[in-house]
């Protein structure tokens, strides 16, 4: 497993990739999403602003701005990510996570059970005191932050002994963030509208727990919006004794339960990799996470229409299809019933770990 703060021929590729790619600075949002007044998002390969805050497909309504193009430059909407530290630090590691997450919106597959997004983001000026996050701290215990989005589920995987506390928090440049509320008052976010503070008695790593921070449709546009505006700043907050040094992984998605067929929701998997080693230092993707990054893996079409005609004569359907639900459901239950597989990041796709099965 690959580590921060070092420069491996994978990281330097990852590097390479985020500098050559023009990646969206605004949400991917979809049907069942909710989406918030005077917000832009790319939904069905458009640009749109929200012109009433809701659910798309319920209550919501927007208008069109303009045709988004996976993968091209836009002067407002895209922007290119470069490192000007020669290692892989916690800011390249935050810009893949941006780069999966179009990836995926952009026809490809959810990558998002590879990729761990704690980012070694930490604090020593913030605490959880009386069910509040103030602006101090406590000795003996360490504040790490993980940064996430509003209204997604994350699974996070924990070892501890001991009680700790978590909460969602809105920080920036050592401060807790303020915004208007309706009266036009200066009010500490995380506290008025983000107040969760949960105390936890123990953790195992081998048994994650779900976290999220939905945005209440109750709140105010003028609200919601300005918190919206600070996503950037919205973090997982964990407070643990100092002396607790187990990994922490946080995945993007559901990932309780160890498998899930689940196919029509893109949520097919097999024991996410990252999720079955707690070992001494923070682990930021699989190492399987390359292969898709760089093709290798048969997972679609593009770039890869003589491996899937050879895969589905393979698999005795007719050479002329796609890489569609019927491959990749076969491909699933082929490597989960094989004994030459290792049982881990396995999402109904042909990698070295599958081909062992599938030789195409």
């Amino acid at each position: 497993m690959d580590k921060f703060y070092t420069n491996t021929l994978t990281q330097r590729y990852i590097n390479n990739l985020l500098q050559s790619t023009d990646i969206p600075i605004v949400d991917f949002v979809k049907d069942g999403d909710f989406i918030i007044k005077d917000v832009m998002y790319i939904y069905a390969f458009q640009y749109i602003v929200c012109t009433n805050t809701g659910t798309i497909g319920e209550t919501a309504s927007f208008k069109v701005v303009e045709p988004y193009y996976a993968w091209q430059p836009h002067i407002k909407y895209t922007r290119r990510f470069t490192n000007i530290d020669g290692f892989y630090s916690k800011e390249t590691h935050r810009k893949l996570g941006d780069y999966l997450r179009a990836f995926y919106s952009n026809g490809g597959v959810n990558l998002m059970g590879m990729y761990n997004c704690h980012n070694c983001t930490s604090a020593d000026n913030i605490c959880i005191d009386d069910n509040e996050v103030v602006q101090s701290s406590k000795d003996n215990h360490k504040i790490t932050l993980v940064p996430i989005k509003f209204n997604k589920p994350y699974t996070v995987s924990l070892e501890s002994k001991s009680q700790f506390r978590i909460a969602p928090v809105l920080y920036s440049n050592g401060n807790l963030v303020y915004i208007y509320d309706d009266s036009n008052a200066l009010v500490d976010a995380t506290n008025t509208y983000l107040r969760n503070v949960e105390t936890k008695a123990l953790s195992s790593f081998n048994t994650p727990w779900l976290f999220s921070v939905n945005l209440s449709p109750t709140l105010s546009d003028k609200v919601l919006k300005q918190l919206y505006d600070r996503q950037g700043d919205l973090y997982l907050m964990i407070e643990t004794i100092f002396s607790n040094q187990s990994t922490l992984i946080v995945l993007e998605g559901d990932y309780i339960e160890r498998q899930s067929v689940d196919i029509d929701s893109g949520d097919m998997y097999y024991q996410p990799l990252l999720q079955m080693y707690n070992t001494d230092f923070d682990i930021p993707y699989s190492d399987n996470l390359i292969q898709y990054l760089t093709h290798y893996a048969i997972f679609s079409d593009e770039g890869n229409e003589w491996n899937v005609r050879k895969l589905r004569e393979k698999l005795g359907l007719d050479p002329k299809g796609d890489y569609d639900d019927e491959v990749r459901k076969i491909v699933y239950q082929m490597a989960l019933e094989s004994l030459k597989t290792f049982k881990a990041d396995i999402y109904g796709y042909v990698d070295s770990n599958v081909e062992r099965v599938i030789r195409v």
